[in-house]
């Protein structure tokens, strides 16, 4: 089968699906403790007391630690397998489906809840990228 071939790996990198696995799971981690960082750092500079601070941080972390695994292992995997079926081993295309996945997600997600938000599908298709991303340095994707 064409998917599961060592297409997107250069002949160098040693057991390439358990080094996508591990990107499957590492790069949702990563991104939770950057985003939850950039939280703490927003809280702390707009927030008047530390226990309000800490609030807010809890909040978005606990948030981001539900959403972004919960991507990944749908919407992410199957951007994953896209780009694996296509052959696509470039930076931008891998983008390019990271955002369109995360596009994606954000509009099913308003199906039944009313009006579709602009600014949130362009924050979940940057949130896409950048997981998509992390997944193929992780995995260590490359050029040839």
């Amino acid at each position: 089968m064409a998917l599961f071939a060592r297409s997107l790996w250069p002949e160098t990198v040693r057991r390439p699906y358990l080094r996508l696995a591990a990107a499957v799971v590492a790069a949702p981690v990563l991104l939770v403790a950057l985003l939850s960082l950039l939280a703490f750092l927003v809280a702390g500079a707009s927030e008047a007391t530390r226990e309000d601070t800490m609030a807010v941080t809890m909040a978005a972390t606990r948030s981001f630690a539900v959403v972004l695994p919960a991507f990944t292992l749908t919407f992410g995997v199957a951007g994953v397998a896209v780009a694996w079926l296509m052959g696509w081993r470039g930076v931008l295309s891998w983008l390019a489906i990271g955002a369109v996945a995360g596009a994606t997600a954000a509009l099913v997600g308003v199906v039944g809840s009313g009006g579709i938000v602009v600014s949130r599908v362009l924050i979940a298709a940057a949130i896409g990228a950048a997981i998509l991303i992390l997944i193929r340095w992780i995995a260590g994707i490359r050029l040839r």
